[in-house]
C-alpha cells in the first residue's frame, strides 16, 4: 500500500508540476524598408567665412614742423568671437628723417601702442565691436564692403576707409 501511495503521489506531482504551457505563436511583423534619405544641402550665407580678418587705417597730419602718424588696426575672427583694435601713434621731423635716410642711417622715434581687446559680432555685413572695458572705450561699428563676392574694405563710424591687409604679415610698422 505504501508503494501504491508513493506511485500515486509521484504520478500526480509529475502530471501537475511537470507540464509546460504552450507558447502562443506570435507572428513576426514584416520588415519595412526605410525610405531613402534625401541629402540635405545646408546653404551658408554667400559671404560667410571663418577666417582671421585684418583692416588698417593710416593717417598722417602735419603740425608745425612735425608729422604725426596714426595707424588703426582692426583684427577679428582669430579665436571664437574675440577681436582687437590696435592704435599706434608716433611723430617725427620730416627734415631730420630725410637727412638720416640720405646718409644711410635709421631714424628712431618713440612709438605709442594701445591695445583694445573686445568681442565682435557680424550682422548684415556690419561688424559690431564691443570693448571689454566699456567704461574706457566706446563701441565701434565697421561696415564691410564686398566687391564681386570678396571682402574689399571696411568703413568705420567716422567714415574712414580701412583697407584689408593680411594678418600673417606684420600689419603695424613705422615704415609703411
Amino acid at each position: 500500500m505504501r508503494n501504491l501511495m508513493l506511485a500515486t503521489v509521484v504520478l500526480t506531482s509529475c502530471l501537475t508540476f511537470g507540464q509546460k504551457k504552450m507558447a502562443k505563436k506570435e507572428s513576426v511583423p514584416p520588415i519595412v524598408k526605410p525610405a531613402p534619405v534625401k541629402e540635405q544641402i545646408i546653404e551658408k550665407p554667400i559671404f560667410y567665412d571663418n577666417e582671421e580678418k585684418c583692416f588698417i587705417y593710416t593717417t598722417e597730419e602735419k603740425k608745425d614742423n612735425l608729422v604725426y602718424h596714426t595707424e588703426k588696426l582692426l583684427k577679428y575672427g582669430w579665436a571664437s568671437n574675440n577681436a582687437r583694435i590696435i592704435i599706434t601713434t608716433y611723430n617725427y621731423d620730416p627734415v631730420e628723417k630725410q637727412k638720416t635716410e640720405s646718409s644711410g642711417d635709421i631714424l628712431g622715434y618713440p612709438i605709442k601702442t594701445q591695445y583694445i581687446d573686445g568681442k565682435y559680432r557680424i550682422e548684415k555685413n556690419t561688424v559690431f565691436f564691443t570693448p571689454d572695458k566699456a567704461d574706457k572705450f566706446d563701441k565701434q561699428n565697421f561696415q564691410l564692403i564686398y566687391k564681386s563676392k570678396t571682402l574689399d574694405h571696411a568703413i568705420d563710424n567716422q567714415d574712414n576707409i580701412l583697407k584689408k591687409v593680411k594678418c600673417s604679415q606684420q600689419s603695424i610698422s613705422p615704415t609703411y
